[in-house]
């Protein structure tokens, strides 16, 4: 059986992001960042994960390679 595999959800994206926080500079700044946003300016918070779904990542590793190639 060749079953699709469903898209992350954002829960699952920023779950992911803040995992690779822990050993990983780069995604504990990002995390950072967006927990800042997130407060301050929720509106460009919204679209950056919007457009982060919208990449319907299939894993983290999906998630990884966009953000690092």
């Amino acid at each position: 059986m060749n079953e699709q595999k469903k898209p992350m959800t954002r829960k699952e994206i920023l779950e992911t992001i803040e995992m690779l926080s822990r050993s990983q500079g780069f995604y504990g700044r990002l995390l950072r960042d967006l927990e800042i946003m997130r407060e301050n300016d929720p509106y460009p918070y919204e679209a950056f994960m919007k457009e982060l779904e919208n990449e319907e990542f299939r894993d983290p590793v999906d998630m990884v390679l966009y953000f690092e190639t």
